[in-house]
């Protein structure tokens, strides 16, 4: 079933289905909604300060209030309705070309325009405005009042006092009471909606992003999700988009506070791999849940966790937990997705982005520290790597002799994670992908996490991709039966660094407290001072 609208008054919303299911958000629990009607003829929703209306399709374009459990009839002929404070209710007929407005004293319908050109109203409070086919834009004061000099409009928003229009070339306008608008966008051919709330105006595009005004002709993104298909606004911006999911823009705490998740979604129940408590006894429960791979396994996860909850006790706050979900890369941006975790430690750029830009974390990412990748390998060496070449060197050694038939091997994890993207980014690069059909006989797929990993490829005696802090946490037994033949250093442009970077979920504020001290000098000084077997295992973000 697909959300066909939605309608919102101050905190209530309400959704209208395509199989005319109607439904209330049940507030404060989450993602859960109460049904109202489930009349398949249910066309429209509106709300109001006093009341829920619903229009049907079928029978006579019929109008209904909600009473209680139950809806009173209270008109017909409608085609389209509108409501706003707490006394305007409006319909508009395509028979009679009539728009009217509901007198709730005599409860009875009263005509206040018609016109063939009526294209749609916006209504915000007491205020009535009109759209006509012709491009103009005009307002009810016990009559209509033009309000433009010029025609052209495409679209018009009214909300928290004010009046905005689109041009048919995109560029938005702000009515300042005068027929000579104020423009406040420029061209913009790919806007295709404009939404204005208490709290401002806001704009979709083609691509999904939503943008809020800021100020001269300046927006900002609020929201990259592709998936985007629809806007309203009241006191606050609400979203909707194609895979069903309803949120609502929190601007105080520029957050995206999720009313439904996903068509399919779930709820998690994958354990977490730790939790961490602080050294306090009396936590409560789990305030933060951060989902990572090797520095979860390498304990650096437990130390961040450890000082932030000590950090937080200091200011004042209870004891709390953490907890730590072991995932890769790819696994940790899809638990964000699912709500799993409230945030991730990634290592891929260009994963880390498409997450932001598809609104599964927030913008922006936070630079959370240094890992550098290794290439390892059995001390006997037969693919003789040679530790002053370059990676690509050295992964072309490997192939040129694992072609020969000689008894090389690679370990791949295969998982996607970083590691394994970065492996592959290197096969690339030298013109080969043994993983590709026919596969390299020689070439290991083997899907485990880093310690798992690691400790394979020194049973087999295999070269492999792992990092600094995976190699310190593995045995001593483990690190006999390799050798380390290349090492990233903090230069940028080593393709064996491997930056690390926290994404944190719009919806959670104590991930973006977490993400504001982990980047502070208390955060970076945990990083720096985290070792194993005495040695420093990661570097602070530049």
């Amino acid at each position: 079933m697909a959300i066909v609208q939605i309608a919102i008054n101050g905190n209530d919303c309400y959704q209208l289905l395509d199989n005319g299911t109607v439904k209330q958000y049940d507030a404060p629990v989450a993602y859960r909604w109460k049904t109202l009607d489930d009349n398949i003829g249910n066309a429209q929703i509106v709300v109001g300060d006093n009341g829920v209306y619903l229009r049907r399709s079928s029978g006579d374009g019929d109008v209904f209030r909600r009473d209680g459990d139950s809806w009173d009839h209270i008109g017909h002929n409608a085609d389209k309705i509108w409501a706003s404070g707490s006394n305007n209710l409006y319909k508009w007929s395509s028979n009679t070309k009539e728009i009217e407005k509901y007198t709730f004293s005599g409860e009875q319908w009263q005509v206040i325009d018609k016109s063939p050109l009526f294209k749609d109203l916006a209504v915000d409070g007491d205020a009535v405005y009109q759209l006509r086919t012709d491009g103009s834009a005009w307002k009810y004061d016990d009559g209509w009042r033009r309000l433009d000099a010029n025609g052209h409009l495409s679209e018009i928003a009214a909300g928290g006092g004010q009046l905005y229009m689109r041009h048919n070339n995109g560029q938005i306008f702000h009515y300042k009471g005068t027929i000579h608008w104020t423009r406040i966008g420029d061209n913009d051919s790919h806007a295709v909606q404009i939404a204005a709330s208490d709290n401002g105006v806001f704009k979709r595009r083609q691509n999904g992003g939503i943008y809020k005004y800021v100020s001269g002709t300046s927006w900002k993104k609020v929201s990259g999700d592709i998936a985007n298909c629809g806007i309203t606004a009241a006191r606050y911006l609400y979203r909707v988009t194609t895979e069903g999911t309803i949120s609502r823009f929190v601007p105080n705490d520029t957050i995206w506070q999720m009313l439904q998740p996903p068509n399919g979604w779930h709820a998690t129940t994958v354990p977490p791999a730790e939790v961490y408590d602080g050294g306090y006894t009396d936590a409560s429960g789990i305030w933060l849940k951060i989902g990572n791979g090797a520095a979860g396994q390498s304990h650096l996860i437990k130390a961040l966790a450890d000082a932030f909850i000590q950090f937080k006790v200091a200011q004042g706050e209870r004891p709390f937990k953490v907890a730590w979900y072991k995932s890769d890369t790819t696994e940790s941006i899809n638990y964000m997705k699912n709500g799993t975790v409230d945030a991730c430690i990634t290592y891929n750029a260009a994963a880390e982005q498409l997450a932001i830009d598809q609104n599964i974390a927030g913008s922006p990412s936070y630079y959370a520290f240094r890992e550098h990748f290794l290439l390892v390998g059995p001390p006997s060496n037969p693919a003789n790597l040679d530790s002053g070449e370059s990676a690509e060197k050295a992964f072309q050694s490997i192939y040129a002799v694992a072609e020969s038939g000689k008894n090389v091997k690679f370990l791949s994890r295969f998982d996607k994670s970083a590691t394994n993207i970065k492996e592959s980014e290197l096969w690339i690069k030298i013109g080969q992908a043994p993983w590709a059909q026919t596969k390299s006989q020689w070439y290991h797929e083997n899907a485990e996490y880093p310690i798992q990993a690691l400790t394979t490829a020194a049973k087999l005696g295999e070269y492999t991709l792992t990092d600094w802090g995976t190699y310190l946490s593995v045995t001593s037994d483990v690190q006999k039966n390799l050798t380390i033949y290349k090492k990233g250093t903090d230069k940028d442009d080593d393709p064996l660094l491997m930056p690390a970077h926290l994404l944190v979920s719009d919806e959670s504020p104590s991930a973006k407290e977490f993400a504001q001290w982990l980047v502070s000098k208390e955060g970076q000084a945990v990083v720096i001072g985290f070792k194993k077997e005495g040695q420093q295992v990661y570097s602070g973000a530049p």
